[in-house]
């Protein structure tokens, strides 16, 4: 089992990769996955935050070899310490706790707490966000997980976040950026553009829609409070609430769930299909045309 931080001891030298396959880094290694090369070669290394967590001194960590076998020159002591000394190393560059004004252009696997004024740019990459502000981010950069409150500015280009827990939060979200799961109370101020969000849960919300931005899912009391431009919900479930729809702006509503269409504010052309009575409520001076099914 690949865990973090794993690495793969050397007889005279520690290799640490960026993930935490051994099978991966023996391939940069230039090194074959075989019996033979395990007991001469190679120890498969971990080095692992008790209780999960990595904010916890590396010093407390546990240690354990993900191998039966070790080679002749094994020294569990010696190996254990130099394995430790080259994960510390690792973690001044990913791992990072009250840092003010911290900036990552490139680089995966780091992980924030307590940290502000946070830009992130390039193909930099953030698994663990805990209560920390990001003011911006931009190009491919990406966010695997909000907690406690954290927060994001702006996010522009196609910069991602994976999930937002425990009212984190927002600003907002442009060009063709996305989150994959709101949870928990957490909150986008604003999305415009082609910015996406898959699913929302828990009393999650959306200020405000514009342009083609889009939510797939909405679920158990999520809520958006303005849709405008062709800002697009694909499916509304289980006492999800939208306030107003404006411009060209549409909704769908599932079966067996109780959102209440006549509770929305229908503006400009906003279209609202409730698939559980075939109503289709539509604002506008529109033509109704029903075509035969082929």
């Amino acid at each position: 089992m690949c865990r973090l931080k794993s690495g793969i001891l050397l007889e005279d030298r520690v290799y640490i990769g960026e993930g935490d396959n051994h099978t991966d880094m023996l391939e940069e290694l230039g090194i074959e996955d075989t019996e033979k090369n395990a007991e001469r070669r190679f120890i498969r290394a971990e080095l692992y935050p008790k209780d999960g967590d990595v904010f916890s001194p590396v010093d407390g960590w546990v240690w354990n070899v993900d191998q039966d076998i070790t080679p002749d020159w094994y020294v569990p002591e010696y190996d254990e310490q130099r394995f430790r000394e080259a994960v510390k190393t690792w973690a001044k560059d990913h791992i990072f706790i009250d840092v003010d004004g911290l900036a990552l252009k490139t680089g995966s696997g780091c992980y924030l707490k307590n940290c502000s004024n946070v830009v992130l740019s390039g193909d930099a990459n953030v698994t663990v966000m805990k209560n920390s502000q990001v003011s911006l981010m931009r190009g491919s950069s990406w966010v695997g997980e909000m907690w406690e409150g954290s927060r994001i500015g702006v996010m522009r280009g196609s910069s991602w976040v994976g999930e937002m827990w425990e009212g984190s939060r927002i600003g907002l979200m442009r060009g063709s950026s996305w989150v994959g799961a709101m949870w928990e109370g957490s909150r986008i101020d604003e999305m415009i553009e082609n910015s996406r969000i898959g699913l929302m849960w828990k009393g999650s919300q959306v200020g405000t829609m514009w342009e083609g931005s889009r939510i797939d899912v909405m679920r158990e009391g999520s809520r958006i409070d303005v849709m405008r431009g062709s800002s697009w919900v694909g499916a509304m479930w289980e006492g999800s609430q939208v306030g107003e729809m404006r411009g060209s702006s549409t909704a769908t509503i599932l079966n067996n769930n109780s959102v209440n269409p006549l509770s929305v504010n229908l503006c400009d052309n906003a279209t609202i299909k409730d698939n559980r009575t075939k109503t289709i409520y539509q604002s506008g001076d529109w033509k109704l045309v029903l075509v035969e099914n082929k």
